[in-house]
């Protein structure tokens, strides 16, 4: 991948966009090409949906403080 593209693809919010900017920078892009090149850079950076529960917080821990010798904020003595 060209790396003006690549860097044009980044700042994109769409392949649409990418089509516009790489035009405004001399590069001629099909429709079906700025898809892809939209698609492989910003696919990186997406999560799946396991991901998204476990960084929402939507899991628990079922041992108790005490288990762990009094809790996280015991004062060191």
């Amino acid at each position: 991948m060209d790396k003006k593209i690549a860097e044009l693809a980044k700042q994109a919010r769409s392949a649409e966009e990418l089509m516009k900017a790489a035009k405004k920078n001399g590069i001629e892009l099909s429709e079906k090409e700025a898809e892809e090149y939209f698609d492989k850079i910003n696919a990186s950076e997406e999560l799946s949906d396991d991901d998204l529960q476990a960084v929402a917080g939507g899991g628990f821990c079922m041992k108790s403080a005490s288990s762990f010798g009094g809790g996280f904020l015991k004062q060191p003595g």
